[in-house]
């Protein structure tokens, strides 16, 4: 029981971020007057629960087999199961060598909870830490700790992208405060040290607005060209028009609806067109070009 007991406290400590026990009277003593991390969450969560250990079993549902028995009393490695506390605390997911280890969920009773990867009953690998007032960060830890690449954000719009380490913003960062600001640049130990625009970035920045800007010419261009072909469209049929018109004056033949594919003029059109998409002239070039032919004609 004393092992089982050992084990849990460790278990526990990786979703609080304080934790103790006392193994004298063989029960688990959750801390959960909790110091939270230094210069991102300013404050502590207050209170303190005992509890002792009130269920364990294996369970379906996993990638990993259900554990079997009990935890401590069988050994559960490489298998899925949940240990429960009476004071509220929960632990659910993959253990291996009768340690919580690989993926799983924590839960302690005033609403934290962490989703992610374990190693030897740490919070350690990818995960989510949602904290009972709505802050939340994802991203890498280690050792039970904010360690790598991170985002820790606040629900008033405050967020911190970037660099952290052993739960301090470290490296390069980008942090915005709910009225907008921001501070983008090297931190250390929480804090900002001055301003320092990461190169790859900046690459990165530039890559999306080369290519928004490439999309809006693709759509420019798009759209000067349909407006184009409207515009030859329109002369064409103002030239049938007119060219019917003269028939009808000359004769009492029925009118064209169409243009002869060899008829000069239209010709002369689509000659006009294929200089204006090369760029060999201008649109208000081709629409006098346009205008004189129809009128010579």
């Amino acid at each position: 029981m004393r092992t089982l007991v050992a084990f849990l406290c460790l278990s526990f400590a990786a979703l609080l971020l304080g934790t103790g026990c006392n193994l004298s009277t063989g029960q688990v003593v959750v801390l959960e007057a909790a110091k939270l991390i230094a210069g991102v969450v300013k404050g502590s969560i207050e209170g303190s629960t005992e509890g002792h250990v009130e269920s364990s079993s294996g369970l379906t549902g996993g990638d990993l087999p259900p554990c079997p028995g009990s935890f401590g009393e069988s050994a559960w490695s490489n298998c899925y199961g949940t240990v429960a506390l009476s004071s509220g605390g929960k632990y659910v997911g993959e253990f291996k060598d009768d340690k919580i280890h690989g993926q799983g969920t924590a839960t302690s009773a005033n609403g934290e909870k962490y989703v992610g990867e374990f190693r030897d009953n740490r919070k350690h690998g990818q995960g989510t830490s949602t904290f009972a007032d709505g802050r939340k960060y994802v991203g890498e830890l280690r050792s039970g700790k904010f360690n790598g690449q991170g985002t820790f954000t606040f629900p008033d719009g405050r967020k911190y992208v970037g660099e952290f380490r052993g739960s301090k913003k470290h490296g390069q960062g980008t942090k915005t405060y709910a009225d907008g600001r921001v501070e983008e640049g090297l931190f250390k130990d929480n804090e900002f040290q001055y301003a320092r625009k990461d190169p790859k970035i900046e690459e990165r920045r530039k890559a999306e607005r080369e290519a928004e800007r490439r999309k809006n010419e693709k759509t420019v261009t798009a759209s000067r060209s349909n407006q184009t072909d409207r515009n030859f469209e329109r002369a064409k049929a103002e030239y049938v028009r007119l060219k019917n018109q003269k028939k009808d004056t000359a004769s009492t033949t029925e009118p064209e609806t169409e243009s002869s594919n060899d008829d000069p003029l239209e010709a002369k059109l689509e000659k006009l067109k294929k200089l204006l998409e090369k760029g060999l002239i201008t649109e208000e070039e081709a629409a006098a070009k346009r205008a004189k032919l129809l009128e010579d004609f």
